[in-house]
């Protein structure tokens, strides 16, 4: 590509008008540093607006999203007396994220823990008198 940046440069102000172009590599960080400096001080100059303003939203309160009033997914624990030891948890969010899990990283049974138990599903099971050991069994 080296040999070739002339070229690229040269069409590149043709196709834009602007002057100011440089070629850079994260390779070999050859210009990255002075790119970032000067995009910095591009940035810094930039007048200050809300985020609501650069999204060109209203400052009403019908628009803003209370996350404290946001329901978590509802799920259910489902147990049968016929089977002892045996508990099924039916809901489309943690489903999903079963469905979406890839099972084949070790991390992913230590993510799913910390989802179950956030999500409140871990307590509702020893509600339902759930222990080490039995079977936890998730969708139909």
């Amino acid at each position: 590509m080296r040999e070739r940046l002339p070229q690229t440069i040269h069409a590149l102000r043709k196709l834009t008008g602007h002057t100011r172009i440089v070629g850079i590599s994260a390779a070999t960080g050859e210009n990255v540093r002075n790119t970032m400096v000067r995009v910095k001080g591009l940035v810094d100059a930039l007048p200050r607006q809300t985020y609501l303003e650069l999204l060109d939203v209203d400052e009403d309160e019908d628009n803003r999203v209370n996350f404290d009033a946001q329901e978590t997914e509802d799920f259910e624990v489902i147990t049968d007396a016929r089977f002892p030891g045996q508990y099924r948890i039916v809901g489309k969010q943690i489903e999903r994220i079963v469905a979406m899990t890839n099972w084949d990283y070790y991390e992913a049974s230590q993510r799913f823990v910390r989802i179950i138990e956030a999500q409140g599903i871990s307590d509702a099971l020893e509600a339902k008198g759930a222990q080490q050991g039995d079977l936890i069994m998730i969708g139909e």
